[in-house]
């Protein structure tokens, strides 16, 4: 027996097929397995390009399990050398991605099942502990023990509750994540059976994915028939009903235009991301309407910014984004002496909310540049 188990803090992900024992009744024996099999490979060859390198080396320090069983996908990561922040963003733009390709391979498919696969997506980031063995003087991790890896379980059957993207965070990743990188979550308390009564948990209702999507040359041609406007095969029809769709594309057709290892297409590529931005006068979804803010900047306009922006802040005050993007161009707004009294009230408040509320996040040279505008908007 071991005397001492060593502790590390792990990203945790469960995927699992939603519905699948309806799947199998409707399909059929065949169908149904190919299903299954296309998630497995395709959880576990999305899995390698996104957190396994060329030059891995398991350790207690360094550690990735990934397997799937069924229609269940399973990944733990360890990595001391990345940040928490850093790891949680990457699994997320994993789901998105395994969401994307099994709805495009619904897509080919001549035998279709009702509404096409759907996947429940559940994150924690937690402590676990590491069952180690030595051999021959080399430490080998043989498996990981943890109360968080059964909460991260529970995070990912409450998934099936949301009605945007299913990707569920669990509050401490959450809480993590949304610091950093531009997310909008939606707060869903959910039963955690054998756990929590109910627990706070956070859906991804709306994401932009900034990096590049790490794809092989068949991935580019599968994910371009799919998610360029103006191809015959293009899913818009899907927006509709799986909103998380458009994130993806956007981000997809904006990490292709920024790309510099292929060809250069990029004017073509952001011709095609700003189709979307601008496309539907409805649009409802924030991140979406913060790209039409961010578009505006600069265009000598920037009432048309502020009133996006406005809203954004109004409907999701937590979305940080939103306010530095609206400060930028009350900064700009400062300088122009057409600017009505009341404006400048509003712009003064905000930015000293702003600092106030977000000091923490802040560098003390933002810190000073914001309080330097507050000073001059109140003179």
């Amino acid at each position: 027996m071991h005397d001492n188990f060593p502790e590390r803090d792990s990203l945790i992900l469960f995927v699992d097929v939603i519905d699948s024992s309806t799947f199998s009744s409707i399909l059929g024996s065949q169908s149904y397995i190919n299903k299954v099999l296309r998630f497995q490979n395709s959880f576990e060859k999305i899995a390698k390009q996104y957190f396994i390198a060329e030059d891995f080396k398991q350790s207690s320090n360094s550690y990735i399990e990934c397997r799937s069983n069924g229609d269940e996908g399973i990944l733990f990561v360890i990595d001391t050398a990345q940040k928490p922040e850093d790891l949680i963003h990457n699994a997320i733009r994993f789901c998105y991605d395994l969401k994307a390709r099994l709805k495009i391979f619904d897509k080919e498919d001549e035998e279709k099942s009702p509404h096409g696969i759907d996947l429940a997506c559940g994150i924690h980031y937690g402590r676990v502990g590491l069952v180690t063995e030595n051999e021959k003087e080399k430490e080998t991790v043989q498996k990981l023990i943890s109360y968080a890896i059964n909460y991260a379980k529970r995070v990912e059957s409450s998934a099936r509750l949301g009605c945007f993207s299913k990707i569920m965070l669990s509050k401490e990743a959450s809480s993590i994540v949304t610091r950093y990188y531009p997310i909008i979550t939606c707060k869903i308390s959910s039963s955690m059976k054998g756990i929590y009564a109910n627990d706070d948990v956070y859906e991804i209702q709306s994401i932009f994915l900034p990096s590049r999507i790490p794809l092989d040359k068949e991935d580019d041609e599968l994910f371009c028939t799919y998610l360029c406007p103006g191809n015959p095969k293009y899913i818009d029809d899907m927006f509709l009903r799986e909103p998380w769709l458009k994130n993806f594309t956007l981000s997809f057709l904006q990490s292709m235009a920024e790309d510099k290892t292929g060809p250069s297409n990029s004017t073509r590529y952001l011709a095609l991301a700003e189709e979307i931005v601008f496309g539907n006068i409805n649009e409802t979804d924030p991140l979406i309407l913060y790209a039409r803010a961010h578009n505006y900047k600069g265009s000598g306009n920037p009432t048309r910014s502020i009133s996006y922006l406005k809203r954004i802040m109004s409907e999701y005050p937590e979305f940080f984004y939103a306010h530095i993007l609206f400060l930028n161009i009350c900064a700009e707004c400062s300088a122009n002496t057409a600017i009505i009294s009341k404006d400048v009230i509003y712009i003064r408040d905000m930015a000293a909310e702003f600092v106030e509320k977000y000091k923490h996040l802040l560098s003390p040279s933002e810190i000073d540049s914001w309080n330097k505008l507050i000073e001059k908007l109140s003179g």
